[in-house]
């Protein structure tokens, strides 16, 4: 008898059909119930590759990142600077984490950004607001909420100001140009000058006043940082980005006496709202002093006028 009449007539008996049915029906089962059979599975969530915690499911650790981008701004504009992935994993050996756990372990290990128009201070983001013309309103708030009050100011910036595309931390962001001046005022302080005291070091001066040891030395290019002296001023950078706004003006102050009375010229010079430097630049005649013939034109020097400037194209 062929081998093949042999099969065809050995799966005609019951018991072979039965069996059959039996292998299929298992198979189906440890299919679909399987990972049932060995553990509860639930999701874990990674960043960057890293477990972070468990939930119970995929869709609740949706819902847990889309609740930190909401909490830093529209959550559609919103992105994580990491990579973030899902792995299903047996509950047995992972243990559920709250929601409340679960979203605070989230936030330490994720950073969200948002793009917008940042305001760069010598490279490194100060802020971003939605447009252009928004970055170029703030600069122009900052120099008047950080310029002395009055007018014959001349202001610009210290630090090199750029306006460029970029993603920032989503904390740098603000929708309005006056969102975005109270942001930057509430985290600066105004430069101060400092008398260095007998063991003071630029080290410790930096990081009492919070502030990186390079910013303090880009403050004072004019003096050797590693080598301070005692009575030695010193000016430290306020913190919230570095933006310095120098604004300057010329006074004129009577000097001398009798025949030998004249005005003095000083300069003026102001970062953030403190003075921090004084020079005479010259010296102008008062009427009836000394020579009495008529001013000329170019001895009265031109009040200055009120200048707003920064530079970025």
């Amino acid at each position: 008898m062929s081998s093949q009449r042999y099969l065809r007539m050995s799966l005609r008996a019951p018991w072979l059909r039965a069996v059959l049915f039996l292998l299929v029906a298992a198979a189906f089962l440890a299919y679909r119930i399987g990972p049932g059979l060995r553990g509860r599975r639930v999701c874990m969530v990674l960043v960057d590759g890293r477990p972070v915690t468990v939930v119970k499911t995929r869709q609740q650790a949706e819902k847990l990142l889309d609740q930190i981008k909401r909490a830093h701004g529209p959550a559609e504009g919103v992105e994580f600077a990491q990579k973030v992935s899902f792995r299903l994993v047996s509950a047995s050996r992972h243990p559920v984490k709250g929601e409340k756990e679960a979203r605070a372990a989230l936030s330490r290990r994720l950073t969200p950004v948002i793009e917008g128009e940042a305001i760069l201070v010598n490279g490194e983001p100060l802020i971003a607001l939605p447009t252009r013309a928004e970055a170029a309103k703030t600069l122009a708030l900052i120099q008047q909420e950080f310029a002395p009050k009055g007018r014959g100011f001349t202001v610009v910036f210290k630090e090199k100001i750029e306006v460029k595309k970029e993603r920032v931390p989503a904390d740098r962001y603000a929708q309005t140009a006056e969102e975005a001046v109270k942001k930057v005022a509430a985290e600066s302080k105004p430069v101060t000058i400092h008398t260095v005291r007998a063991g003071e070091t630029a080290w410790q001066l930096a990081r009492d006043a919070g502030i990186p040891l390079r910013a303090l030395a880009s403050a004072n290019p004019d003096k050797d940082i590693s080598n301070l002296r005692v009575g030695e001023h010193i000016k430290i950078p306020g913190r919230g980005g570095g933006i310095t706004v120098i604004a300057t003006t010329v006074i004129q102050e009577p000097v001398g006496e009798g025949n030998e009375r004249r005005l003095q010229l000083t300069r003026m010079t102001y970062e953030n709202g403190v003075l921090v430097g004084r020079e005479v630049i010259g010296y102008r005649l008062m009427p009836g002093a000394g020579n009495t013939s008529p001013r000329r034109k170019s001895e009265t020097p031109k009040k200055p006028k009120e200048e707003y400037h920064f530079d970025w194209p």
